[in-house]
């Protein structure tokens, strides 16, 4: 998201002992924390297995042409390989070419716009812009991924026959269609839960909104060849609601 904070820390230059005992501990809890290759295979496989079948259905699929021209990002902390101890969640940004430039007008302090088309379209992204205007709206984009997941559910079977997905229930203020990997059966805990996103490619030439163009402020941090990598990345915008407004034109502008 382009909401970036840097927290500075004084670091106390005093060396600090510990007991053996302490360094024990930490060594043992430590190694509890690492992901078990056999855990993140098996992971590995269920998951790509479903991205990549969800990419294929979406790509045929006749009845929805705006997601035929789809391809995944995947973020998160596993595929930044960050993550520690089970490799149960997973997000996959699904990213949606827009054909024209678009009208981003800001709202909440830039961290939420308003997406309006230049002007009219024909091509299949009408679908999701409301009448009488040209703004583009997030509840119809989220709805109708909600809708082709369950559709590609019908009929995908996981790798692993003793596991099936579900697809949770809409969560307030959240863009992801979230689904959950199960044992089949009628009674299940959760094995690996994955967030699909949806998110509006912005055209390279257009580039970031006005609030965040010049990129975070990092050059204390990242210097300023680090802030110049991050502003050339790609920026998107999901479909996320501002907290407290019932509308379906907000989106939450992100970056990958």
């Amino acid at each position: 998201m382009c909401s970036f904070a840097v927290e500075e820390t004084q670091m106390d230059e005093e060396h600090v002992s510990i007991s053996p005992q302490l360094a024990n501990w930490i060594k043992f809890n430590t190694k509890e924390l690492k992901i078990r290759q056999t855990d993140r295979r098996w992971a590995a496989e269920v998951v790509n297995d479903f991205r990549e079948n969800l990419l294929k259905f979406l790509k045929t699929n006749d009845d929805q042409p705006f997601f035929q021209s789809v391809d995944f990002l995947t973020s998160g902390s596993y595929f930044e390989r960050v993550k520690i101890h089970s490799p149960d969640e997973f997000d996959i940004m699904l990213k949606l070419q827009v054909p024209s430039r678009l009208r981003m007008t800001q709202l909440d302090g830039g961290l939420f716009y308003q997406i309006n088309l230049l002007r009219p379209t024909r091509s299949p992204i009408r679908a999701f812009v409301l009448e009488n205007d040209n703004t583009l709206s997030s509840s119809k984009i989220l709805s109708e991924m909600y809708r082709l997941v369950r559709k590609f559910l019908k009929t995908y079977e996981v790798p692993d026959k003793r596991c099936r997905w579900e697809v949770n229930r809409k969560r307030p203020n959240s863009p992801a269609v979230t689904l959950s990997l199960c044992r089949t059966g009628n009674e299940s805990d959760e094995l690996i839960s994955v967030d699909v996103v949806p998110a509006l490619e912005v055209p390279s030439s257009q580039g970031w909104p006005l609030a965040v163009r010049d990129g975070p402020d990092v050059d204390n941090w990242l210097g300023k060849k680090g802030r110049q990598e991050i502003k050339s990345l790609p920026c998107f915008f999901v479909p996320k609601r501002l907290k407290s407004r019932n509308r379906s034109k907000e989106a939450k502008v992100s970056s990958a």
